[in-house]
């Protein structure tokens, strides 16, 4: 999508940072962000909803060969989970089940602060993680990742789009941000 308004205002020039850290965005000169979870906390910038996610509870055909397949979410407590250190540090010791407001406390036997390390780590059959239904179609789709408890309905995550009040952005972020929000209007995904 980034590329699709870049042909379309080819004097634009973009800088796309990737961090794991909630940057100060008005410090860092950053005119947009995109930040993923339930919620974000209090702030004096503007966070508008831009796409709801998924949650499931994945392994690989290898890993449940291995331990075998929980049958219910308490049966992880059973099992190698990984877990997710936030940007702040903490570490996740809950996991979503279903419902924004139903959790398991269970402790990681691994954890990383990366979801690109965290996906290898349950599609090398090492560990069950909890990943983004929608970045996993494939693997799902061509066996070499399982979802578990299909019929427990996945938890809801966000992307927010971030930025500073709307007076204070220049032309070109403010058409940028029209641009984005036309986008989501015709279905587009931020992975298109």
């Amino acid at each position: 999508m980034i590329f699709q308004f870049m042909r379309l205002h080819p004097k634009v020039t973009i800088k796309l940072l990737i961090t794991d850290k909630h940057e100060n965005i008005v410090e860092q000169h950053i005119d947009v962000a995109f930040r993923a979870g339930d919620s974000l906390a209090d702030s004096n910038l503007i966070a508008r909803s831009y796409e709801e996610l998924h949650i499931g509870y994945y392994a690989s055909p290898k890993y449940l060969e291995k331990y075998g397949t929980p049958e219910k979410p308490e049966d992880l407590n059973h099992h190698i989970m990984a877990g997710f250190r936030t940007p702040d540090g903490d570490v996740e010791h809950v996991i979503p089940i279903g419902s924004n407001d139903s959790f398991l406390q269970t402790p990681p036997r691994i954890t990383v602060n990366n979801i690109t390390i965290m996906h290898s780590i349950a599609h090398n059959g090492e560990a069950i993680a909890v990943l983004v239904d929608e970045t996993v179609e494939q693997e799902v789709a061509d066996g070499s990742l399982v979802r578990l408890f299909k019929n427990t309905p996945p938890h809801k995550a966000y992307i927010w789009v971030v930025y500073s009040s709307r007076h204070r952005l220049n032309a070109v972020t403010r058409t940028f941000l029209d641009f984005l929000f036309e986008k989501r209007e015709e279905g587009v995904s931020l992975k298109d």
